[in-house]
């Protein structure tokens, strides 16, 4: 209630405002569009609403290359990022004690990244597979993390989210387009959805849909948390 009067003064900026709840709250009275979903289901919307965007190819590919670990290879074995240490013909990039140097690829060609600069990674293959041979011996099957996380995200279909959230298919892809295109973009979090089971999961997933459309660090854009303030 203290900041609602903000929530007025960015609908009288132009800002369209969207509420996910499965009541029709005064919250939802004062926005331009309520979606009413299942309770616990957020992150079904959320992810499926992910994968829309990678499909589409709506994501910032730019901001997911700089700011983000997507291009980094993760060993398929033991799902962890490789360290440049580790890879024949690589060393890490010299760094405070608290940076790690990982790996990336550049048209298939491995580098170690520089934990202390971003910015120069934009080039950096977001979808790639290769088996890295390492300084013991033994050879690395390795994917990127955009790779791991398009793959992941298969099972959750525009249907499969509808039939769970209770949302019509077509609302999910034209807010998930929404959220690709108009920027900025701003996620606000609840405590109906973070306070109860895997709420960190379901932050994740809905954390991730501003990642993928570049809308972190941005005026205006991001995610905020409306828990215990």
């Amino acid at each position: 209630l203290p900041d609602a009067h903000f929530l007025n003064y960015s609908r009288e900026a132009g800002v369209k405002v969207v509420i996910f709840d499965p009541n029709y709250c005064p919250t939802a009275e004062k926005s331009d569009e309520w979606v009413q979903l299942a309770p616990d289901t957020d992150g079904a919307f959320a992810l499926a609403a992910a994968k829309h965007i990678i499909d589409n190819d709506l994501y910032d590919r730019e901001f997911m290359a700089n700011f983000t670990d997507q291009p980094i290879l993760i060993d398929t074995a033991t799902g962890k990022r490789i360290l440049a240490d580790a890879v024949v013909g690589l060393s890490a990039v010299p760094a405070p004690d608290y940076r790690t140097s990982y790996v990336m690829l550049h048209g298939g060609t491995p580098f170690a990244v520089d934990p202390e600069h971003v910015g120069i990674t934009a080039d950096a293959d977001l979808e790639a597979e290769v088996d890295l041979p390492l300084k013991d011996g033994t050879t690395a099957h390795a994917r990127t993390g955009f790779s791991l996380l398009r793959e992941r995200l298969e099972p959750y279909t525009l249907e499969y989210a509808e039939e769970v959230t209770g949302i019509p298919a077509d609302t999910i892809a034209r807010i998930a387009r929404e959220c690709a295109t108009i920027k900025p973009m701003h996620i606000i979090f609840g405590g109906a959805g973070e306070q109860w089971y895997h709420g960190d999961l379901k932050g994740r997933a809905l954390a991730l849909l501003a990642c993928l459309t570049g809308n972190i660090g941005q005026l205006g854009g991001g995610i905020s948390t409306y828990v215990g303030q």
